[in-house]
């Protein structure tokens, strides 16, 4: 199950955007990919296309909170990055993102486990 989508928000005709796709396309490991914009084009459509990407085209005025929260009702997964158009990702971002996530809760686990300890040495 893919727990992780990466959102890319387009604006008008970036001339980055093709090279943000192929930086999530090419991770380590694999996520959905959605790309939303309000500035709707043939060059992101044709991006989108070419790529395989499902297109969401908003229909509210342009602003940039508006459309990442756009961006992020249309996610159904746990965890996202809302990617802007001109982000370039290393091959290992979501590798690294996972193992940080998994570290945290390993923490908390601890951190929970050792105040339940430490309550038990009180009584």
């Amino acid at each position: 199950m893919i727990k992780h989508t990466f959102v890319i928000c387009a604006h008008k005709e970036s001339e980055y955007l093709e090279e943000c796709i192929k930086s999530i396309k090419n991770q380590s490991i694999k996520s959905k990919v959605i790309i939303t914009t309000s500035t709707d084009n043939l060059f992101i459509r044709e991006l989108a296309e070419k790529y395989a990407i499902k297109l969401y085209i908003a229909d509210h005025k342009s602003n940039i909170a508006s459309d990442w929260n756009y961006a992020y009702s249309k996610v159904n997964t746990p965890y996202v990055t809302i990617a802007h158009q001109d982000d370039i990702y290393n091959e290992n971002y979501l590798e690294e993102i996972f193992k940080l996530i998994k570290n945290i809760f390993a923490m908390k686990k601890q951190a929970s486990k050792n105040k339940q300890n430490s309550n038990n040495d009180i009584e």
